[in-house]
């Protein structure tokens, strides 16, 4: 059996861990790490490092990389796949 100040420490860890899950922060993921290291080597090796304003190196860096595409606003939706799906009634 539980003693009340054990359950009151459980009912504390709970509270905290929905705390935490509620008010989350964001986080850096893998593939931003990737790109941003990547970026900064691809700086340092065309000499942009660190005088180039960053916003200036990510634009540079992405039409250096060919991640760029013409006529396209960022806003847009592309369904690459809806060619091929038919409707099945």
């Amino acid at each position: 059996m539980l003693s009340n100040i054990q359950k009151s420490a459980i009912d504390n860890l709970l509270i905290e861990e929905e705390y935490r899950r509620i008010t989350a922060e964001p986080a850096q993921g893998e593939q931003s790490c990737a790109v941003q290291s990547d970026m900064k080597q691809w700086a340092l090796k065309e000499g942009h490092w660190p005088q180039m304003d960053y916003v200036h190196m990510i634009a540079s860096h992405a039409v250096a990389r060919g991640w760029t595409q013409e006529n396209f606003n960022e806003m847009e939706i592309i369904e690459p796949f809806w060619d091929w799906v038919e409707d099945r009634v």
